[in-house]
């Protein structure tokens, strides 16, 4: 029995082994083919594995909207079709300008003002080449809520019968001017 292994060209989706035989007592040719379906198509043996770059399937900002108080993150999906681990360079962008030295997975917006636009540049990366950059959606800055840092009675000590006065201090990250309300509580009733 002679047999010839039959394989179809590198880079197809799927490919098929077959064999062709010669049967002694026939002198007939037979052939069969089974399919075979890898998840990843094989190179012909004795020539080099061709390496595919990782792909990016997703990569967002949370949260949505972004405020100067906090931090934003971004969240990638990514794969390499070779089964090779994905590391992920990320450009965070203002306003589709890069920010220099912000290339973490997370973004403390000091340097960001309301109406913002805040995107991220991810490339997937394996250890033999670099996939197509992926730019998230952006994002806008939002009015950040001011905060009140301190509160303080006058006079102070308080004594009973004192006229009480109440100076409030506060931050607010988009430089917007603060206007205070008071409540006046009393034996933690109001």
């Amino acid at each position: 029995m002679t047999l010839h292994l039959l394989t179809t060209a590198l880079m197809a989706p799927a490919f098929f082994f077959g064999c062709t035989s010669e049967s002694p007592q026939t002198g007939g040719t037979e052939q069969t083919a089974s399919p075979s379906a890898p998840s990843v198509p094989s190179a012909p043996s004795g020539s080099p594995h061709t390496n595919r770059p990782p792909i990016v399937r997703s990569a967002r900002i949370v949260p949505v909207p972004v405020l100067l108080n906090g931090s934003a993150m971004v969240q990638v999906e990514a794969e390499d079709p070779d089964g090779d681990p994905v590391a992920i360079r990320r450009q965070w962008l203002v306003n589709g300008n890069p920010i220099e030295g912000e290339t973490g997975p997370s973004l403390v917006p000091r340097m960001l003002k309301r109406g913002d636009l805040l995107t991220v540049e991810v490339t997937p990366l394996d250890n033999l080449v670099a996939g197509t950059p992926y730019r998230t959606d952006p994002v806008p800055v939002a009015n950040t809520p001011p905060q009140v840092t301190r509160v303080a009675l006058d006079p102070s000590p308080v004594r009973v019968g004192d006229a009480l006065h109440a100076k409030a201090e506060g931050l607010d990250p988009d430089g917007d001017s603060i206007r205070y309300s008071f409540k006046w509580w009393r034996n933690n009733l109001p």
